[in-house]
C-alpha cells in the first residue's frame, strides 16, 4: 500500500477502535445508575474526573511523546522507551509522595489510594499502547481498545451487579483493566527492542566467542570482530559501547 492507502487504513481502524469503545461504555450508563446510589455515582465520577485532570500533570503526558519520538527515531526507539518507563517510575514515586493528599481530597482512605493506582496503571497502558502504535502496529491497537472496553464491561458486571461493591467496584474494574493491558501490551512493547527480543533473534548479532579473559572478542552483526575489555555486553544495545575497539 501506498502511503494514502496505509493512512486510509489506519484511520478507519483507529475510528472503529475509539467508536466502539465510547459507545458501549455509553450503553452502561443504565447499568450503572441501576446499581449505584446517586452520591455513589456522584463520588465516582469525582474520582474519574481527578484522575483524567492528573494523569497528564503525573506522567508529563510522555506516553504522546514516546509515540512522536518513537515513531520517527527508529534506530532509538529502545532510548525512547526506556526514557518513558523512568517518567513512569517518577511518576509512581510523586503520587505515592502525595498519597496522604489524595486521601484528603477525595476524603476516603481506601479510594485515595485506589486514585493513585488508577492514575500510574492508566500511566502505564498510555505508554505501552502509544508505543506499540509507534511501531506500526495500528490493527493491535485498535483491537486492544476493543477488547479493553470489552473486559473494563465484564468487570463492572463482576464488581457491580454480582460482587455489589459500590463505588470501590467501580474504580476496581478499571484498575484491573489498566494493569491487565500492561501486562498484555508490555511484552509486545519490549519485544520489538533488540535488548529483550528472543535469543534466536540476535544470536547472529552478539555471539561471545572468548570472554574468559580482558581480551575476549565480540563478533557482531556484520560479522567484525572485536576486543570486548573484559565487560560483560548484552545484545545488540551495547554495541554502541564497542565501537572503539572494532
Amino acid at each position: 500500500m501506498n502511503r494514502y492507502q496505509t493512512l486510509a487504513a489506519n484511520t478507519a481502524l483507529i475510528s472503529i477502535g475509539t467508536f466502539g469503545s465510547k459507545l458501549l461504555v455509553f450503553l452502561m450508563v443504565r447499568f450503572y445508575t441501576g446499581y449505584l446510589t446517586p452520591a455513589e455515582y456522584g463520588t465516582a465520577d469525582l474520582i474519574t474526573q481527578t484522575a483524567n485532570l492528573l494523569i497528564p500533570i503525573a506522567s508529563l503526558d510522555v506516553a504522546e511523546g514516546v509515540f512522536r519520538f518513537a515513531a520517527d527515531r527508529r534506530e532509538q526507539r529502545a532510548e525512547v522507551f526506556t526514557i518513558g518507563v523512568y517518567t513512569m517510575l517518577f511518576a509512581a514515586a510523586a503520587l505515592l509522595a502525595a498519597l496522604p493528599l489524595l486521601r484528603v481530597l477525595i476524603g476516603e482512605r481506601q479510594l485515595g489510594t485506589l486514585l493513585a493506582v488508577f492514575i500510574i496503571a492508566a500511566c502505564a497502558h498510555a505508554l505501552c499502547a502509544q508505543f506499540i502504535r509507534a511501531e506500526g502496529h495500528t490493527a493491535l491497537y485498535a483491537l486492544q481498545g476493543l477488547l479493553n472496553t470489552a473486559l473494563y464491561l465484564a468487570l463492572n458486571v463482576l464488581f457491580l451487579a454480582v460482587f455489589r461493591w459500590g463505588v470501590m467496584g467501580y474504580l476496581l474494574s478499571t484498575v484491573v483493566l489498566h494493569e491487565h493491558a500492561v501486562s498484555r501490551l508490555q511484552g509486545e512493547a519490549l519485544a520489538q527492542i533488540p535488548c529483550f527480543s528472543e535469543p534466536d533473534t540476535v544470536a547472529a548479532d552478539l555471539l561471545l566467542l572468548r570472554s574468559s579473559h580482558s581480551g575476549g572478542n565480540l563478533l557482531v552483526g556484520d560479522g567484525r570482530v572485536g576486543p570486548v575489555y573484559g565487560k560483560v555486553v548484552f545484545r545488540q544495545r551495547c554495541q554502541r559501547h564497542l565501537r572503539r575497539g572494532i
